[in-house]
Order: structure tokens, then sequence, then C-alpha cells
């Protein structure tokens, strides 16, 4: 699973009953890192700082017909920027 691999920058929620996850972002400041990402990678994710939780919350789409292909690239732009446990 892709946040086990990182448990020093992630710790996921699992959904109930939705195509939406949300994953706490460890080092705090999801606004800051979704826009690097975004920036850097054309990976777009959404800090939940806008939907009116605390700025340490990231929401990911699963619903998307590119999801796995995305979440592969979220991973390599990772894997240049920190090392995974």
């Amino acid at each position: 699973m892709f946040f086990k691999k990182w448990p020093d920058l992630f710790k996921w929620m699992p959904q109930k009953a939705s195509t939406v996850s949300v994953a706490e972002y460890l080092p705090g400041n999801a606004e800051k890192f979704c826009n690097q990402m975004n920036e850097n990678y054309g990976i777009n994710l959404l800090p939940l700082k806008y939907m009116g939780l605390e700025d340490r919350y990231i929401r990911f789409g699963l619903g998307r017909t590119r999801f796995r292909d995305n979440l592969r690239k979220l991973h390599r732009a990772l894997n240049s920027k920190y090392r995974p446990k």
C-alpha cells in the first residue's frame, strides 16, 4: 500500500463509502506540499484547509480513471524528494 511506504509523511484515513480518501500530512503545511507537487511534478492534490480543516490534511480522489498512474507519479516525485522506509 502506498501510505505504508511513507510513514514519516502520511497517516492514511480509510474511506468508509466514498471515492475520496484523506491523509494527514505529518510534517504539516499541506498547502505548501500540494503546491510543490503541482508546480514541480504536475500532481494535483487538494489541501483540506480550503474545506475548513487544519492545514495538515490532503484529499486524494480515488475515482479518477488514471488514479493508479497518478499514484505512481506521486510515488516517483516523493522518491526524488524523500526516501521511503
